[in-house]
Order: structure tokens, then C-alpha cells, then sequence
């Protein structure tokens, strides 16, 4: 049964990759404008209907701006105030808020999470993971397909806490051979947010909205699916089969395709089983500004030690954050939508991009950017 989960998560990842619009910008482009030239006569429309750019440093937002459109085969433009949803950049919230209620002295993070979760013990029957694990994706939990994570947003919601324990009891014990490995995983950070949940007596996003989107002037940003009359909707490239593979799993193939447009399918507007682990919509301004709480050690929100070691990296997992060498970022991809949100700390400075294709690579939009403005 392990090997046939091997399996069936290796082709998830190859599908993943399949016919990934991938921008290739210029070798030289020395500026905005030019960088927003190529964006306009290259990207848009051809590998997304829309996109948001931002770039800023520890003093603010330098520089931001919409491309192409909302929804595509409308004249709805996509601006720098137009929310898109984020999926995993959310992590980021999530390890925020973590950090708040250890700092509050709800937990710590060495608790064990069968202490706040007695379920758990099911699964880690050793009683090794604790709450850090979940937070660095070495808690042993793998990261199973999402299929069934979505439904069409007219549809019943799901009792969260009660499909989180049955998601995660119905995966393999976390063993010798897994446990404290670094293995991203979409279900370790829906199990955190049921860990928040239960320590602190209240869900992660009404928690997350008054302690961290609130004090940060995040004003555009919401959990759960974006407002439809201001939000981009979700695309995906015509010859792609993730929008098909995504709807029949869901059990409405055809109330989430919504129709065609040029190269791009539209996808129904849609709501996701759980918060914590990429359940956040908001604007490219508003991820900026998220990215500027960290290039000033918390903002207040969070203390410098606590920020710090949200960068500080264990075989490449921060604490909600990818650590490289230089880089500290995280990505958020899904269907109908791609973000991601890339700080320099040494140089004080960070990127922001939104895409409404969810497979989308921002890498080489970020990178152009980046080099067009220099430091």
C-alpha cells in the first residue's frame, strides 16, 4: 500500500510539471518600463489572462502594478488592489500566528501534538512530533493528492475538524523512516491549524484576522473564496488536464469548468476544505506588505526572535518559509491561481507576483523584476 501511495503521488508531481507556462524574458530589460512591456506584449494573454506585480523594500512598496485582466474574455483589467487567491504563501500566516500564541504562552513549540490533538497518538504512536515538526515539514505526515479538497463555492462547506482527523488517520503511521525528514506536506499545516484551533478556542482565520491581518493593514486580504465582483477568477491552460482531473474529483466536472476563452479554460469559483494550509486571498499590495513585515522583524506583530527564526532554515523549511542561501520565499499553486511572495534580506528588499493560471511559473517574472529595478 506504501509503494501504491509512492506511485500515486509520483505521477501527481509529473502531472504537476506537464505543459507549465513558463515566461522567458529578454536578457536585457532595464527597467520598469520595459520589464512591463515584455509583460504586456508576451505574457498577457498568451500565458495568463491576468497578473499583479509588486516590489518593495523595509520602507514600503516601491513599485506595483496590474496586467492583463479579472476573467478572461471580459474587459474586467486586473489592477494592483485586485485580490487573487494565494494557496500556500498562506503557510506564512499560519506559522505568524503559531508564533503569537507561543509568544502569548498558549504552547510552545516543542508540545507534542497529541497533548493539544489526543487523536494524533493514533498516528504518531511513538509521540514524537511536535508542534515545530508540523511548522519545518518533518513531522513524518506525507502529502497526499488534494483531490476531494475542493468543491464549487455554492456548494455545502465541511465540518473541518472532524474531515482534518479523518484525513490524517486514514494516511500511514508516521514511522522510524519518516519521521524527521523534510517532506513538504498540505496536510501537516491543516493538522496545525486544527492544533490552533484547539489550544486557543478559536479557528485559525478569526484568530489570523484579528492578530495578524489586522494590525498588518492587510485590508484586501480574506480567507476563504475571494469576492467575485473585484477578484481575478481561475484559469487554466486549455490542453492542461489539471482542471479536468480536479473537477471529477470534486464530483461536479461540469459545474466547475465555466467555459473557454482563447488559450485558457475558466474555472468555477470554488471554496477549499481547511484554511491553514493555502486558504487566503488578497491583493499583490497586501503580500507585499506581508513581505515587508518580515524584512522589519515582525512589524510588532511578531518579535524580532520570533521572525528570526521563521527565516532561519532547517534543510531548507524555515518556519512557514523556504530558506535558501540568500532567499527567504514560499509559493502558493492550485488550481486557477499562482503566487508568490521572495524577500532578500540582506539586501532589504522583496517581490510579490500573482498570477490567475495556476500553472503558471512567477520564478522568471520575479527575477525580472528584480533585475530591472535593482537594489
Amino acid at each position: 500500500m506504501a509503494n501504491f501511495r509512492k506511485r500515486i503521488r509520483a505521477a501527481a508531481d509529473r502531472l504537476a510539471e506537464v505543459g507549465r507556462a513558463r515566461p522567458r524574458p529578454p536578457v536585457l530589460l532595464p527597467d520598469r518600463d520595459a520589464f512591463a512591456s515584455w509583460v504586456d506584449r508576451d505574457v498577457v494573454p498568451a500565458l495568463t489572462p491576468g497578473l499583479a506585480v509588486a516590489t518593495f523594500d523595509r520602507s514600503g512598496v516601491r513599485w506595483a502594478r496590474g496586467f492583463g485582466v479579472r476573467r478572461a474574455g471580459f474587459d474586467e483589467p486586473c489592477a494592483a488592489d485586485t485580490p487573487f487567491r494565494w494557496f500556500s504563501v498562506t503557510k506564512v500566516l499560519t506559522a505568524m500566528m503559531t508564533m503569537r500564541l507561543v509568544e502569548a504562552g498558549v504552547f510552545r513549540l516543542d508540545d507534542r501534538v497529541e497533548e493539544v490533538l489526543p487523536w494524533f497518538e493514533h498516528l504518531d504512536r511513538e509521540g514524537r512530533v511536535d508542534i515545530e515538526d508540523l511548522l519545518r515539514h518533518r513531522s513524518g505526515i506525507d502529502n497526499p493528492p488534494p483531490f476531494g479538497w475542493g468543491r464549487p463555492v455554492e456548494a455545502a462547506g465541511w465540518d473541518v475538524p472532524t474531515e482534518v482527523k479523518r484525513k490524517a488517520l486514514g494516511r500511514p503511521p508516521i514511522g522510524e523512516a519518516n519521521y524527521g525528514r523534510p517532506l513538504y506536506t498540505n496536510l501537516g499545516y491543516l493538522v496545525l491549524g486544527e492544533v490552533i484551533r484547539s489550544a486557543a478556542g478559536e479557528p485559525f482565520e478569526v484568530l489570523a484576522d484579528r492578530e495578524i491581518l489586522g494590525p498588518l493593514g492587510l485590508d484586501q486580504t480574506r480567507f476563504g473564496s475571494p469576492d467575485p465582483d473585484t477578484a481575478a477568477f481561475p484559469h487554466e491552460l486549455v490542453y492542461h488536464p489539471r482542471p479536468w482531473v480536479f473537477a471529477t474529483a470534486a464530483g461536479a466536472p461540469r459545474r466547475f469548468i465555466d467555459g473557454r476563452a482563447g488559450p485558457f479554460v475558466r474555472v468555477h469559483p470554488f471554496r477549499l476544505m481547511g484554511t491553514a494550509f493555502g486558504d487566503a486571498s488578497g491583493s499583490v499590495c497586501d503580500l507585499a506588505a506581508l513581505g515587508m513585515a518580515h524584512l522589519n522583524d515582525g512589524a510588532g506583530v511578531i518579535s524580532p526572535p520570533s521572525a528570526e527564526l521563521m527565516r532561519t532554515g532547517v534543510a531548507g523549511y524555515g518556519l512557514g518559509w523556504h530558506v535558501a542561501p540568500g532567499v527567504v520565499s514560499h509559493t502558493g499553486s492550485g488550481i486557477g491561481y499562482r503566487s508568490e511572495l521572495r524577500l532578500l534580506p540582506a539586501e532589504g528588499r522583496g517581490v510579490a507576483v500573482l498570477s490567475n493560471v495556476g500553472h503558471f511559473d512567477t520564478g522568471p517574472i520575479a527575477d525580472a523584476i528584480l533585475r530591472a529595478e535593482g537594489p
